[in-house]
């Protein structure tokens, strides 16, 4: 089995080409060795994005009721005020599993 490899410059988009490659390779398996070992969900679960301004989390559409003064104060700050109730939300959960 052949190994790709392919470097990509952080900000810059991949090539269709590329993109078709990726989706070719998952047809193959994955091969573990010492310098790549298979890991644990464990060992997953502490790995975070090596560049965290380009993840995205996936969003899920809710219903959601908060206070009014909440809203209009986070209204009050402009557009993307919704992002930045999400951010208030994380940053708690963050704490909150410090102290836990």
């Amino acid at each position: 089995m052949a190994t790709v490899k392919k470097q990509i410059q952080v900000g810059e988009k991949p090539t269709k080409e590329a993109l078709e490659e990726v989706e070719n390779a998952k047809r193959f398996g994955v091969t573990y060795d010492d310098e790549a070992p298979e890991l644990t969900n464990l060992q997953l679960k502490d790995f975070a994005p090596a560049y965290p301004e380009f993840f995205k989390p996936k969003k899920q559409q809710i219903t959601l009721k908060l206070d009014a003064d909440i809203i209009a104060t986070f209204k009050r700050t402009g557009k993307g005020y919704q992002t930045r109730i999400n951010a208030a939300l994380r940053k708690y959960l963050e704490n909150a599993e410090k102290t836990n």
